[in-house]
């Protein structure tokens, strides 16, 4: 039976998201602050946290942030009765979370939990791009039903976010500038036989690019935000290898 943890200072909703999960045979634990959830989650581990991000004195991004870190497996949504701004939904889109407007349907909750349950079992997708063409990436790697996260920007000084635990690298060719063509030596370092998808806005021409790996796909960057259909295919490709 999988478990969800739901964190908000009302407790009404809490009440009432609980009703309407264990019907749908979830086992569910609550908590009424950030401080509390962590503490809850640490002593027993969940598939879910379900949070609401206007709390004190930690936040539900915070909340979050930090559960991504410590329990990058966990499917975390996040919910506020304020909506959520463009900037707010780019934030969840780079940290593979979802967000629900308040008031919402247990039906509309169901549906996030199983979305994320269907991109826990895609391939996981690193974006390595500026903020302001970062969010269209990644709403085209995740619509092609994989699991996408971003390097936020203290990660990407340092490329420490740059692990083993990818399937794929996106690079932005706007990015590497300066010592951030030490990207590629991260990667290189961390997973030498994960495939790298590099975007430039020159058509997709390597030479535009002074390196001499050839397992370096290099596509048009406009191509591939405006024809999502294609560039599904191309990630398939480059996951499937050759590459």
């Amino acid at each position: 039976m999988p478990r969800v943890l739901l964190v908000d200072d009302e407790k009404n909703v809490l009440k009432s998201l609980a009703i309407g999960l264990r019907r749908n045979a979830f086992e569910v634990c609550q908590a009424r602050s950030g401080e509390e959830a962590l503490r809850q989650i640490a002593a027993q581990r969940c598939d879910y946290v379900v949070s609401d991000v206007r709390m004190s004195p930690m936040d539900g991004y915070t909340l979050a942030s930090r559960l991504q870190k410590m329990y990058p497996e966990v499917g975390i949504v996040l919910m506020s009765a304020f909506g959520f701004d463009d900037e707010q939904k780019r934030f969840c889109r780079a940290m593979d979370f979802q967000w629900l407007t308040k008031p919402f349907s247990v039906t509309e909750l169901m549906v996030a939990l199983k979305d994320h349950e269907r991109r826990l079992k895609g391939s996981r997708v690193l974006v390595f791009s500026e903020p302001e063409r970062c969010d269209a990436i990644c709403r085209v790697v995740s619509n092609a039903g994989m699991r996408v996260q971003n390097l936020d920007e203290e990660e990407s000084e340092s490329f420490g976010g740059i692990g083993k635990d990818y399937d794929l690298f996106i690079i932005d060719g706007g990015v590497l500038q300066g010592n951030r063509w030490k990207a590629l030596n991260a990667i290189d370092h961390h997973g030498p036989d994960k495939p790298v998808l590099l975007l430039s806005g020159d058509g997709g021409s390597k030479d535009a690019f002074s390196f001499t790996d050839l397992s370096i796909t290099v596509l048009d960057r406009k191509r591939f935000v405006d024809n999502p259909s294609w560039a599904k295919t191309v990630l398939k490709s480059c996951l499937d290898g050759p590459h």
